[in-house]
């Protein structure tokens, strides 16, 4: 798989919250093609209770963290 310009980025983040006790359960990123005419790069960090260790009265479900760059 080719590595995305944003790829270096979203793992920064989810290093900084495995720093502060968030470890991420799943990450992708990807290259959405909008018929040639645009990229758009896309992220995705899921936090679960189980995984991440937060809080599952307030996010049972988990946590999911979108990132997306549109020029």
């Amino acid at each position: 798989m080719t590595a995305l310009p944003h790829d270096p980025y979203i793992q920064e983040v989810a290093d900084a919250l495995a720093n502060v006790g968030l470890d991420v359960a799943d990450t992708w990123t990807c290259d959405a093609d909008t018929r040639g005419l645009h990229c758009i790069l896309n992220a995705s960090l899921e936090l679960t209770p189980e995984e991440s260790g937060i809080d599952p009265n307030l996010w049972p479900a988990g946590l999911l963290l979108l990132w997306e760059w549109h020029p």
